[in-house]
């Protein structure tokens, strides 16, 4: 079998596993309940609306145009319902997808077979990769990265109109399914410059060949920008976000959160956040970039694509405040990848080869450090790691969603339901549960809920005790009551959580 079937086939058994994480994420069941398709202008609106529009997560969280992923969500509707074990499989696929297609690209910038899967198993289990594929919500990012490293293979690779046409599809169906592809849009031509050097070796084309080669993908990423500025009525984003204010502190914090999710294998080694991470990843740059300079020009080419890709997306996320957790590094992750190959390729080469005696040793180096940094993401992946937080947390949602179906069960349209001991967050105390970020439970979530399995009624809702689980208590129970004549209340209770505090007067 080849290699990267077995490493497709390693990625379905790990995530697999994830099947019954439920509607975990407080986006999960607004983007089932407002992707559903009963009509031709349900199918119509995908197209002309906002994300989840409809819904309260439009009011309450923010503005998105994501057509190419409600269309996933529509699908999985159409095939599995309300059932979330279906959601849950298809995102297992996408990420089987996307681990193969950037073994494509890979391939396609003529990197060996065992290189391109070692780069390719580097984003599949990076640890980061658990906060994403068990939630459905999440599948924006995956989505995305798996049609952006489809139409990034086709475009190395070149071919006739056809080939063309199909990655210029591809690049603007990844756009339309999150708006973090946009980012890619500026490193097209490094990546156009490296796979002609890497198969003809040598550069010296005129400069409209690079300009009638990405003119189209510039075009359609300009009509997408125009018609989801229009949609949106500005950039849109998250609220409480302006994307075009200078505020330098959150740069700071932004910066921050992804160098320490990129390097989250080394936290416990380097904990010091901000000014410390910057100066070990400097220090990494340097030591690399020394190195460099010692290898052959198409190591040299591959390894400096690979980290002008990781820095660009940083310096993408970072200006545009658009770094909210660490299943957006599914883009840099690529570039990653892409060092940690072009480096074990460059280091069998040199071995093989009768390579100058500094070339040995810069290669070795770089290989060393890239072999380091891929050794501990896998030991803090989900191959070594249970990351039985998901299932934990999908047994309480269930519970308690649950408990919401039975007690709004016969009641009266615009009832008010007060919710006690909701579920908000999963946190079991460890490190890792800081890089899961396992919400639950918002005013938006439930709103869809009922929309879903209470279809036809409307409840007026409110949360009256959030609560953080640290684990599914042993005596939990999930009870109904009233607080008044037209006031009912969904109440959990255990040992482990807080009294209701229940108004009085």
């Amino acid at each position: 079998m080849a290699p990267q079937f077995g490493l497709a086939a390693t990625v379905a058994l790990v995530y697999l596993r994830f099947l019954d994480a439920d509607f975990v994420g407080t986006d999960s069941l607004p983007a089932v309940q407002s992707n559903r398709l009963e009509g031709w202008s349900d199918l119509v609106a995908i197209w002309t609306q906002p994300l989840m529009a409809g819904s309260d997560f439009v009011v309450s969280q923010a503005l998105f145009y994501r057509p190419i992923a409600s269309l996933s969500f529509a699908f999985d509707a159409g095939v599995w319902g309300v059932n979330p074990v279906g959601y849950h499989l298809t995102n297992t696929l996408l990420q089987v997808t996307t681990t193969l297609l950037a073994f494509a690209v890979f391939r396609a910038l003529r990197l060996s077979r065992g290189a391109a899967v070692l780069g390719a198993a580097l984003l599949a289990f990076h640890p980061t990769m658990v906060a994403a594929v068990p939630v459905i919500a999440r599948r924006y990012d995956v989505l995305s990265a798996a049609l952006l490293f489809g139409a990034l293979a086709l475009l190395c690779r070149g071919g006739g109109v056809w080939t063309r046409t199909t990655s210029v599809a591809l690049f603007a169906a990844s756009l339309l399914a999150k708006e973090s592809a946009f980012g890619a849009l500026v490193l097209l031509p490094f990546l156009l410059y490296a796979a002609r050097y890497v198969r003809h070796r040598w550069t010296n084309e005129h400069p409209l060949v690079y300009v009638r080669a990405l003119t189209p993908y510039v075009l359609v990423a300009g009509l997408i920008f125009v018609v989801r500025y229009a949609i949106l009525g500005g950039l849109g984003g998250h609220h409480d976000v302006d994307v075009l204010s200078l505020n330098f502190e959150d740069y700071r914090v932004m910066l921050d959160r992804y160098v320490f999710f990129l390097f989250w294998p080394f936290r416990h080694i380097y904990p010091e956040h901000t000014l410390g991470w910057a100066v070990l990843v400097l220090v990494v740059v340097v030591a690399v970039a020394v190195a460099l300079t010692q290898l052959q020009k198409s190591s040299r080419v591959l390894v400096g694509l690979g980290l002008l890709w990781a820095a660009s997306f940083g310096a993408f996320f970072v200006l545009l405040h658009h770094l909210a957790g660490p299943w957006y590094l599914y883009y840099p992750l690529l570039g990653v990848g892409l060092v940690v190959a072009a480096s074990a390729d460059a280091a069998w080469t040199a071995v093989q080869g009768r390579a100058l005696r500094r070339e040995r040793l810069a290669s070795a180096a770089l290989a060393a450090v890239a072999l380091v940094y891929t050794a501990a993401t896998l030991a803090g992946s989900p191959l070594v790691r249970p990351d039985d937080q998901w299932q934990v947390a999908g047994q309480i949602m269930h519970r308690y969603l649950s408990g919401i179906q039975k007690c709004t069960e016969g009641l009266p349209s615009e009832t008010s339901v007060t919710l006690w001991n909701a579920p908000r967050m999963f946190d079991d105390g460890s490190e890792e549960s800081s890089l899961l970020l396992a919400s639950m439970i918002e005013g938006f979530t439930y709103d869809a809920y009922i929309r879903l399995f209470r279809p036809g009624q409307h409840f007026k809702l409110f949360i009256g005790q959030p609560v953080t689980y640290r684990s599914l208590p042993a005596d939990l129970e999930v009870s109904c009551g009233w607080g008044g004549p037209n006031l009912r209340r969904v109440i959990a209770t255990s040992s482990e959580l807080p009294a209701p505090a229940f108004p009085t007067g």
